[in-house]
């Protein structure tokens, strides 16, 4: 059997359309199709395996969290958790690049005429092995390459996602980065099939400075509380008055960044 390349087939079926215009020309053609009813649902579960979490520095990659046997989270009934926690230098960070399995388990309920589901796959790329890792690139649209003005975003590097904000890390600070993906109404039951099938999630990356995590230094007021009801005194009777502490914090390594 002979192998014909897209372009020759291409070349071939060119003409196929405007031969069939100029047949209808003039006429009307009136025909019905059957429709099978389509029932859409939210996964009852969605596991992600993280493996790595990288922030670009302007001129390198850097590593943030690295766990070679993958953190899988549960973004349906645990939403909140984390995969993990990593130290980065203060800056801001226009690009971020997660490494996660290439597949995603889902489960359901039962869906119309469609059985219920449990831990059926999902790849990402599905060019790579189900235990894969693939990556995830997320940019803002100021970065190099900016992510989300290509016609082809991927989430490659080269064409990455959008992050519609950088990642801003501080000193003392802790800085949560959410990976959110959407799974509302996701899944899609053909009744004419009894076919289950879960539409692509869409997802986005989110980040905040949420919380002091070291002693900053300077004059603090410290109250203790005694468990004796009655105020400390002094040797002369009056009542003791808090006292200034000034401490000087030790030098430490850079903040966590919470991925």
């Amino acid at each position: 059997m002979k192998n014909h390349s897209l372009t020759d087939y291409l070349r071939r079926t060119r003409l196929h359309p405007i031969l069939s215009l100029l047949v209808l020309a003039g006429a009307l053609l009136v025909g019905s199709s059957a429709f099978t009813a389509i029932t859409n649902a939210d996964p009852t579960s969605l596991q992600v395996r993280l493996f790595k979490t990288e922030l670009h520095n302007g001129s390198a990659w850097v590593t943030v969290f690295d766990n070679s046997a993958g953190v899988a989270v549960d973004l349906v009934t645990n939403p909140g958790a984390a995969f993990g926690t990593g130290t980065i230098a203060v800056g801001t960070y226009n690009k971020i690049r997660f490494t996660l399995e290439n597949t995603l388990l889902y489960s359901s309920g039962v869906i119309s005429t469609c059985s219920a589901a449990t831990n059926a796959s999902f790849p990402i790329d599905n060019a790579a092995a189900p235990t894969a890792p693939v990556t995830l690139t997320f940019a803002t649209a100021s970065a190099t390459p900016p992510g989300g003005t290509s016609w082809y975003s991927n989430g490659s590097d080269a064409n990455p996602l959008l992050m519609t904000g950088a990642v801003q890390v501080e000193s003392g600070m802790t800085t949560n980065v959410n990976l959110q993906l959407n799974t509302q109404n996701t899944l899609a039951c053909d009744s004419g099939s009894n076919t289950l099938t879960l539409n692509s999630p869409t997802m986005n990356v989110a980040s905040r400075v949420v919380a002091a995590t070291a002693f900053a230094g300077g004059d603090y007021w410290v109250t203790h509380f005694n468990i004796q009801r009655s105020p400390l005194r002094n040797p002369d009777g009056t009542v003791k008055k808090p006292r200034s502490l000034r401490r000087t914090p030790v030098a430490t390594g850079p903040p966590p960044s919470r991925t």
